[in-house]
């Protein structure tokens, strides 16, 4: 059970228990946490056109409810202007905090109250969309952290293997490109350097597999991906494939015709 899921059953023993909260109400606000446990799921994947899809799901996301929690504010004061005994017979629910009591209680410390804020402490009664905007927000920040720190960090680590790849010393610059990916697998970069390394040790197999990540990261202009797949499939004798995925670069770079062709030549003299 992921934390999305056991907020869902905690939020929904405290539901059990009160009298006054309004379960359409209550299952807008967990729809809303599903849609938000999909983008970060989303976000943490692999693909880079998963990721920047989620990125854009998630900012239009939280425009529209922060644009909703005006409306929302705007309403709540046309409420307490209107006649108490108007409401006498239905009891208002809070859309931004599922315990009506927390509001009231006086007795509750500032400290307290931060830490019913956030979805570490499941125990506390309250748990508002703010507290829980607050979270996803702090935790897209730190994501984008992560990954900018682990980009200077694989950075480096390319650098030395790029230098050991020109001095050949293949086994050396594929022991550094590994490293590099254990801490940055989302760069199509990095698959395509220990692509290239991987053919000239004649680790085939392993090559294609890296070619085809690096395409899945990134399909839309991966003109080395492409082609280094293609070798791979020439070294492993698979020439049937060659032709027909070489066939497809072509469609997919037919402003490279040429550069494609001399590419293939280079095959056949390194064979020979």
């Amino acid at each position: 059970m992921d934390i999305y899921e056991g907020a869902y059953e905690k939020l929904k023993n405290v539901e059990n228990k009160r009298e006054g909260v309004d379960l359409d109400d209550f299952e807008e606000f967990m729809r809303k946490v599903e849609e938000v446990n999909k983008m970060v799921h989303a976000l943490t994947s692999n693909n880079k056109a998963e990721i920047e899809e989620a990125s854009k799901n998630a900012d239009a996301w939280l425009k529209n409810q922060k644009k909703k929690k005006r409306n929302d504010r705007d309403l709540q004061e046309e409420v307490i202007n209107e006649p108490h005994d108007k409401f006498e017979s239905k009891k208002l629910f809070n859309k931004t905090v599922i315990n009506e009591k927390a509001l009231n209680n006086n007795n509750n410390t500032s400290d307290e109250k931060k830490k019913c804020q956030t979805f570490d402490n499941l125990n506390c009664d309250e748990m508002s969309q703010e507290a829980f905007m607050r979270t996803v927000e702090e935790d897209a920040k730190k994501r984008a952290q992560d990954r900018k720190e682990r980009k200077k960090e694989s950075d480096v680590i390319k650098a030395q293997a790029c230098k050991a790849f020109s001095s050949k010393d293949y086994e050396k610059a594929l022991d550094l490109y590994n490293k590099a990916i254990d801490v940055r697998k989302d760069s199509y970069i990095l698959y395509n350097n220990r692509a290239l390394t991987l053919l000239n040790l004649g680790l085939n197999s392993r090559a294609l597999k890296d070619c085809e990540t690096s395409l899945m990261l990134n399909n839309d202009n991966n003109f080395k991906a492409s082609l280094f797949k293609g070798k791979a499939y020439f070294k492993m004798g698979e020439y049937e494939k060659v032709k027909s995925w070489m066939e497809q670069v072509v469609k997919m770079f037919p402003n490279k015709v040429q550069e494609i062709k001399d590419y293939q030549d280079s095959w056949k003299v390194e064979d020979d």
